[in-house]
C-alpha cells in the first residue's frame, strides 16, 4: 500500500507452507506465515521546512489465525488478509513484535521526536533510532 506521496506503508511477507506430501516435511513448515510492517511518514510540503517522506516509526507484526489459500494470495486477498488481523476479525490477529521510532537530533543536541502532528523543528540533524519495543 501507498501513500500520498509514494511512500510504502505496508509491507508484506509470506512464507506459503511446504507440499504437505514433501518427504521430510517438519510440522512447523506445513504453517502459514504472514509478517508485515506499518510505516509511518512525515509529509509536510508547501511549508518550510519542507520534508515528504521521512520515515518516523515502523512497525512489524505476524498475521495469526490466517487460513492459507489453495494457492497463492493475490493482491486483494493478502490486503484483506492483513486488515482482518490488525481488526482481529474472524479469529485473525495481527501480533506486534517490533516497534522502532525515529527521534531527529536539531543543531543544539536536542531531540526532536517525530509524532502524529509532525512538528520538526528547523535545522534537524541526523537520525537516532529507537531499539525494538518490548
Amino acid at each position: 500500500m501507498q501513500h500520498a506521496f509514494d511512500n510504502a506503508t505496508r509491507i508484506v511477507v509470506v512464507d506459503y507452507p511446504r507440499r504437505p506430501e514433501a518427504p521430510g516435511t517438519l510440522p512447523e513448515q506445513r504453517l502459514l506465515h504472514i509478517r508485515f510492517e506499518l510505516d509511518d511518514f512525515v509529509n509536510e510540503a508547501g511549508a518550510e521546512p519542507h520534508f515528504v517522506g521521512l520515515l518516523y516509526q515502523t512497525r512489524s507484526f505476524e498475521a495469526l489465525g490466517i487460513s492459507a489459500p489453495s494457492r497463492y494470495f493475490d493482491f486483494d486477498g493478502l490486503a484483506a488478509a492483513v486488515s482482518k488481523a490488525l481488526h482481529g476479525e474472524e479469529g485473525a490477529e495481527a501480533r506486534l513484535y517490533d516497534w522502532s521510532r525515529l527521534y531527529y537530533q536539531v543543531a543544539d543536541g536536542s531531540e526532536a521526536p517525530l509524532v502524529d502532528d509532525h512538528v520538526i523543528p528547523h535545522g534537524c540533524g541526523h537520525v537516532i533510532p529507537q531499539g525494538p519495543a518490548g
